[in-house]
């Protein structure tokens, strides 16, 4: 039974969506959470892909 967390959820978004549109890891972050990134809430978050990896792992 698999667990139901974030990195697996998006385990299996980026397994069924990414690869068909070629999206990379850090795109599919900035599309999942646009609208955070949008608000003036997001005004000193920044992602990398060390930051990503780590969700995603």
């Amino acid at each position: 039974m698999e667990r139901c967390d974030f990195s697996s959820v998006m385990g299996i978004i980026t397994k069924y969506i990414s690869e068909s549109r070629n999206v990379s890891q850090l795109d599919l972050m900035f599309l999942v959470f646009n609208d955070f990134l949008a608000s003036s809430d997001s005004v000193n978050f920044g992602f990398d892909n060390g930051l990503v990896c780590r969700w995603l792992k």
